[in-house]
């Protein structure tokens, strides 16, 4: 946000991100303290909101990190229910905290992800009713122990009317990276249940073996 305090605390670093309706979304947001001038806790510590909520008070990403220039990532969720709009935009926003007095009043944010997460059906687009025709089931309700009810992630950030996107390939080597190594400790527990690890099989299956036709993005340029 930059260094004078004055114009970091009057405003947030924000963004928007349309997604459908009906549907319970995995929010990853990603972070790496790359500042030279700050190497230790309390000197820049921000708050996060998602869709108007707090979803961390007192973010210190050194704190996470345990150290400079090493990634971190958290997970959050955020819910979305049937609504006359078919489409929603999912907010989320960073600002200066103040209640620790840091040495910084600053806010950082190095990358998002959007996971899709599957309905109570699993599926992941829904046929909306026509007027007057009753409504749908909630899809946000948690799913049986039935197999066929697996949650299933996917990237939602491209995802429009009933089309089934199918995953990222940039996304892909993070995900398999992480579901081998197990070495990401930041994940929450809530998160963590909601999303399982997909063996490579899998993958190739659900991107008829990494085709590039179904790229639905890429990740930038440093």
């Amino acid at each position: 946000m930059g260094t004078n305090a004055a114009i970091s605390l009057n405003y947030n670093l924000s963004w928007f991100f349309p997604v459908e309706i009906g549907f319970i979304y995995l929010v990853r947001l990603h972070f790496c303290e790359l500042d030279r001038n700050i190497t230790k806790t309390n000197q820049r510590v921000f708050s996060i909101y998602i869709n108007n909520q707090t979803a961390q008070d007192q973010a210190d990403v050194i704190a996470w990190s345990v150290g400079q220039g090493i990634p971190v990532y958290k997970d959050y969720i955020a819910m979305f229910p049937l609504e006359r709009e078919r489409i929603q935009d999912l907010f989320g926003r960073l600002h200066p905290n103040t209640k620790t007095k840091p040495q910084y009043y600053d806010a950082i944010l190095n990358g998002v992800e959007i996971f899709k997460l599957s309905n109570s059906g699993g599926e992941l687009a829904v046929v909306y009713p026509l007027q007057g025709q009753g409504s749908q089931v909630n899809p946000s309700s948690r799913t049986s122990g039935s197999s066929k009810k697996r949650l299933l992630a996917i990237i939602g950030c491209s995802v429009s009317g009933v089309v089934l996107a199918f995953l990222n390939l940039c996304v892909l080597a993070s995900w398999i990276k992480a579901a081998s190594e197990g070495k990401n400790k930041s994940k929450t527990s809530h998160a963590h249940s909601l999303c399982p690890y997909f063996t490579l099989r899998e993958i190739k299956a659900a991107t008829n073996n990494f085709r590039e036709a179904k790229v639905i993005g890429t990740g930038g340029k440093f």
